[in-house]
């Protein structure tokens, strides 16, 4: 019978003992999630980033490849952008890019031009050059992040401050205003 007892005590836990021990592991674990959330949600943007840059090099090579003008249109409600070619009146390319699930484009900015609802377009010319744009993105948590697109060397860059896309896009419209 003193063995039995022995045995209750080295493997019997008090409540108290076994509630600490959750809620030891439920911090450590919710303190895990938050540092990896972080930089998934980066992760997760430098790929839509990265997705949106191939796609306009793709419409890039598309218009000096076929020897024409080319756009893209941007509809803003539905996160989608569309290629189109100058031949029968505007008909899709076949090549198109939606956002992922929870991204969406709030407002786009073009040199002189805001556009904060509907559609608005990108032209790209015969030898595959285009205009430089910005717009700004949310994400699925509801963070914002403007993305600028060059329109000469088809970069894709992010900013975090308006202001930064207004001077360059001011720049931009003062540079093409001088030539």
């Amino acid at each position: 019978m003193n063995g039995d007892v022995k045995i209750k005590r080295v493997f019997g836990f008090s409540l108290i003992e076994l509630t600490v021990v959750l809620l030891i592991i439920a911090i450590a674990a919710a303190a895990v999630t938050l540092r990896v959330q972080q930089p998934m949600r980066l992760a997760q943007m430098r790929e839509v980033l990265e997705r949106m840059e191939q796609f306009d090099r793709l419409t890039r090579t598309y218009a000096r490849e076929h020897d024409k003008a080319v756009w893209v249109e941007l509809d803003l409600s539905t996160g989608r952008l569309s290629q189109m070619d100058e031949s029968e009146s505007g008909r899709a390319t076949g090549q198109a890019f939606k956002l992922p699930k929870g991204y969406t484009i709030c407002k786009l900015k073009f040199p002189g031009q805001d556009v904060s609802a509907g559609k608005a377009a990108v032209v790209y010319s015969r030898g595959g050059l285009g205009a430089t744009y910005a717009m700004l993105l949310e994400d699925p948590q509801r963070r914002r992040r403007w993305v600028l697109c060059t329109g000469l060397g088809g970069q894709v860059l992010q900013f975090d401050d308006e202001r930064e896309i207004r001077d360059i896009l001011d720049a931009v419209a003062a540079g093409r205003n001088a030539g």
